[in-house]
């Protein structure tokens, strides 16, 4: 009996006055109330919760080239998400506010329709899958659609918390840092244009070639025209005492250039000029023309050092097609070369 004195008011203490079905303890109009409340903070929870991980996923930079670049729809989601994320630790702020009073409210509404145990027992099954689950794996795949179509909700969720997730907002601006846009290094881009391959298995729609094109373009800026010359030893020229004769006319042919360089007799590193094989046409093939008297173009020297850039912009002058690099010194050239950072 001493047991049962004892045991039969902590349970009573324990699990409280009230059944789960209880309904009587309260008129049918508040249990109803209490019971819709109970389920709008549900849902209210579920929502903060996605749209915080749907939202703050977000980048700015992938907004601004949907803005630029996407479908009419897509720039039509990024202009609405573009403000609300310029302020990202505000919006940060205020949907985990939100996120907070409704999932804190949530069991004191239960606790009116059941006992304590069962409230919390509810109140956590309720949360957990609707209130985080569910929400936020929606919202991870569908978050710029959902983001954009509940922007004027969440505007006005921020001009309501203002008064403190405003100065939050800012304080945390103030300790980490304002949000800036991450772009990518020019290594970076690469490995993303290369994983937009064909054949990648991520499926991307590139073929090889334009991959080569858009990396190969890349790869400018961290080269050097020392690292693209051809070597001396393997320029088909002429020489300035060479005659245009049979023999001369078929080696330039098969050679298969549209431009010979010419050096100077004896010095094959002493380059006075070029010819176009096309102005060949106008010399007569029944006497042979010492290749001196032929029209030489200029060669534009510079030093092997020089960016490729720099190179592209002399050739997109259409003044030449061809340069003569000099060699450089080794401190010039170390200088020159990329930390690879870029």
């Amino acid at each position: 009996m001493l047991l049962d004195r004892v045991t039969v008011p902590l349970f009573t203490k324990f699990t409280g006055s009230r059944n789960l079905l209880a309904w009587e303890d309260n008129s049918e109009l508040a249990n109803w109330l209490m019971l819709g409340t109970s389920v709008m903070l549900t849902l209210m929870a579920g929502l903060m919760s996605g749209l915080t991980l749907g939202l703050m996923s977000l980048d700015m930079t992938q907004m601004e080239v949907l803005r630029r670049s996407g479908t009419d729809k897509e720039k039509r989601y990024a202009r609405k998400i573009l403000p609300l994320i310029e302020n990202s630790h505000f919006l940060l702020v205020t949907l985990l506010l939100c996120n907070a009073l409704a999932m804190e409210a949530l069991p004191l509404f239960l606790d009116r329709l059941a006992n304590p145990v069962t409230a919390i027992i509810l109140a956590v099954t309720a949360v957990l899958f609707f209130g985080e689950i569910i929400p936020q794996a929606v919202c991870t795949r569908y978050g710029l659609a959902i983001g954009a179509r509940l922007s004027w909700l969440v505007r006005g969720l921020m001009l309501l918390t203002s008064p403190i997730s405003w100065p939050t907002g800012r304080l945390l601006d103030w300790l980490l840092g304002a949000e800036h846009h991450s772009l990518f290094r020019r290594a970076q881009l690469k490995v993303l244009v290369d994983l937009h391959g064909e054949d990648t298995g991520f499926g991307g729609k590139l073929s090889g070639d334009e991959i080569k094109v858009i990396t190969g373009a890349l790869d400018l800026t961290s080269k050097i025209a020392y690292r693209s010359m051809t070597p001396l030893s393997s320029v088909f020229m002429l020489s300035t005492d060479d005659v245009l004769d049979e023999g001369t006319l078929r080696a330039v042919l098969d050679s298969g250039h549209s431009r010979i360089p010419i050096h100077r007799a004896g010095a094959r590193s002493d380059l006075v000029g070029l010819i176009l094989v096309k102005e060949l046409l106008q010399y007569s093939m029944t006497r042979d023309v010492p290749v001196s008297m032929l029209k030489m173009r200029s060669l534009p020297r510079l030093s092997a050092a020089t960016p490729m850039y720099d190179m592209l912009k002399l050739f997109q002058t259409g003044r030449s097609h061809m340069a003569v690099l000099l060699q450089p010194e080794v401190a010039e050239l170390r200088a020159a070369e990329p930390d690879g950072e870029e």
